[in-house]
């Protein structure tokens, strides 16, 4: 009994530290993303502007830089179409003929928050409650973008183009970083260009990053579980005889 565990020690204490490592990399922390009910400030009917920069843009939408024409509205003036709507007010994007067009990216009007330093061997999950303001649909596109720099001009890490709904939904996406990354992180929520006279809707932005475990660690966690497979073989194998 003695040589057998001092045998197969090593191969224990390897199976449980990777595995223990593997379950902690593995959770998603919350990033804070300033004003993500669009509750500020607060209206009883609606408030909207043009491009307007992040701590600029307070009578407008806090917290948010602006492209084109976009601002917060009440709940009101969507008839009741945001059922699950956190709080009571929504940031809006018009899709207007006269609105900026971006050069770089396919948004009409925007909202765009920079979150920070990009992590690297993470996973970034955007998820939007949005969709078409009553009264105000067309056919025209939302857009959601994971941005790499301080603005929505930055480079596209991720996008994705959706057919709003009236009655609003949740819509994400998500990227994964590699082992080197530089710069920041921007949020970006528009409305897709030609213009047509839509009105897109967003509240209860949320956003995740969840690390990805290294080769080296999933390496380790193999050998471990090895290992634990060894240590079940030999006891079985003593039982029998």
């Amino acid at each position: 009994m003695k040589t057998i565990i001092s045998t197969f020690l090593p191969a224990v204490a390897v199976a449980a530290i990777p595995l223990g490592l593997l379950a902690g990399s593995a959770s998603a922390s919350v990033i804070t993303v300033l004003n993500n009910d669009f509750s500020s400030p607060t209206t009883t009917s609606y408030v909207a502007g043009g491009t307007a920069a992040p701590g600029a843009d307070s009578a407008v939408a806090a917290n948010w830089g602006i492209d084109g024409f976009a601002g917060v509205a009440n709940k009101s003036l969507n008839q009741g179409s945001a059922p699950n709507l956190i709080g009571t007010q929504l940031g809006f994007a018009d899709a207007a003929g006269d609105n900026t067009k971006l050069t770089t990216q396919p948004d009409n009007s925007d909202f765009y928050q920079d979150v920070g330093a990009l992590q690297a061997d993470t996973t970034y999950s955007l998820t939007v409650y949005t969709g078409f303001n009553a009264g105000a649909h067309s056919g025209e596109s939302g857009v959601l973008q994971l941005i790499n720099g301080t603005s929505d001009t930055g480079t596209i890490l991720n996008s994705v183009t959706y057919t709003p709904s009236t009655t609003y939904e949740n819509v994400s996406l998500s990227y994964t970083t590699g082992n080197t990354v530089s710069g920041d992180l921007t949020l970006v929520l528009g409305v897709a260009a030609p213009a047509g006279g839509d009105q897109l809707g967003f509240n209860n932005v949320q956003l995740t990053a969840t690390p990805v475990p290294e080769p080296a660690t999933l390496g380790l966690v193999a050998v471990g579980s090895l290992g634990l497979l060894l240590i079940g073989r030999k006891h079985a194998t003593r039982r029998c005889v």
